[in-house]
């Protein structure tokens, strides 16, 4: 069965989606990046406060997944570069520190009910 033509208006429709769609995941990015840079700040300037200590092992394994999927999606988008491999240590580290990443939302516990 072949996909019926779409209209002009239904083209434009889907391109105009698209770019909202692109529009939001550069406003989420640009959130991300600006929630992680003052993270950074903190962390470099403060290596030795309690409250920094108590949250390390929620940032730290929280921050190495999402290295680990935003690496995936720009290899995904084939967008990785020379540039980039200033990172390569950094991801080897979290992997020896958190060698199966947090995940980014809390699980119930098998055989929990919901």
């Amino acid at each position: 069965m072949s996909k019926p033509e779409a209209t002009e208006e239904q083209d434009r429709e889907l391109l105009q989606q698209i770019a909202a769609q692109c529009k939001v995941v550069a406003h989420l990015a640009t959130a991300l990046a600006k929630i992680h840079s003052d993270y950074e700040v903190m962390y470099r300037d403060d290596r030795t406060s309690k409250p920094m200590l108590d949250i390390a092992e929620i940032v730290g394994p929280r921050t190495a997944s999402f290295m680990d999927q935003l690496g995936d999606m720009l290899n995904a988008l084939d967008a990785a570069s020379e540039d980039d491999e200033w990172t390569h240590p950094i991801f080897q580290e979290a992997q020896r520190r958190w060698p199966t990443s947090a995940p980014l939302t809390p699980t119930a516990p098998t055989g929990a009910s919901s």
